[in-house]
């Protein structure tokens, strides 16, 4: 089984690297590249431009020993503003397949969550541990003055991405990062661009990294091309 080993890159705890491509041998060429940076991938799954695609880079990551990676899996459907045509069963389906392929992290969008019985997912099979998504991609909503764990335990993390229309939106969405545990805070659009490389600055040169995301930056995925989460 070849091995390819992550970065030891001096930020490379504090770098996410994304990988999005209509294609596996797309994608393994990104995760080979992002690997010399960083020591996290997030793997947009429903970027793929097929079942078989996927299929083909869970085929990949099962070929390979990642040693020192840290994987996180995506397949975001339509209704929750990505890629994947169908229905929660679906989105399930592929999260399952990425743990067996070496994924310790999944991405569960709070809608997919709404739809599971008893709005738990620790029942089924996916990566053991899960970053629930909140997206809003219109406005900046009212938002809560803090993020805890949900009922049943199901939640390791949290993801806010919302997009800014004023700067006091951007800094409503960042301060989530610092008044709760384990939180990734994306002030998405143009108008909250300055706020996310501030944050990436802050992140880069802060004297330890979060216990998971503290503060992040990332371009809007209006391309395959590699993004870049600081953590």
């Amino acid at each position: 089984m070849p091995t390819v080993r992550a970065s030891e890159h001096p930020f490379a705890d504090r770098l996410c690297a994304v990988i999005a491509t209509p294609t596996a041998a797309e994608a393994w060429t990104q995760i080979r590249k992002a690997l010399e940076y960083t020591k996290t991938l997030e793997l947009r799954l429903d970027w793929l431009k097929s079942d078989r695609e996927r299929s083909r880079l869970m085929a990949s990551l099962k070929r390979h020993r990642l040693v020192g990676v840290t994987l996180l899996a995506t397949c975001r459907r339509i209704l929750g503003g990505g890629k994947l045509a169908g229905g929660a069963e679906a989105e399930l389906y592929w999260l399952t397949q990425a743990r067996e392929a070496g994924c310790q992290w999944c991405d569960l969008e709070i809608e997919t969550l709404r739809e599971l019985p008893g709005q738990c997912a620790r029942s089924y099979p996916i990566p053991e541990k899960i970053l629930l998504s909140i997206h809003d991609f219109e406005r900046t909503p009212k938002l809560p003055n803090r993020f805890g764990h949900t009922k049943c335990g199901e939640v390791d993390a949290f993801k806010v991405a919302v997009k800014a229309q004023t700067l006091n939106d951007s800094l409503r969405v960042l301060k989530l990062a610092s008044t709760s545990a384990n939180v990734v805070a994306v002030p998405m659009g143009e108008v909250g661009l300055p706020a996310r490389l501030l944050a990436a600055i802050a992140a880069l040169f802060a004297p330890t990294p979060g216990s998971f995301f503290s503060s992040s930056i990332r371009r809007d995925m209006g391309s395959a091309n590699l993004d870049i989460l600081l953590i």
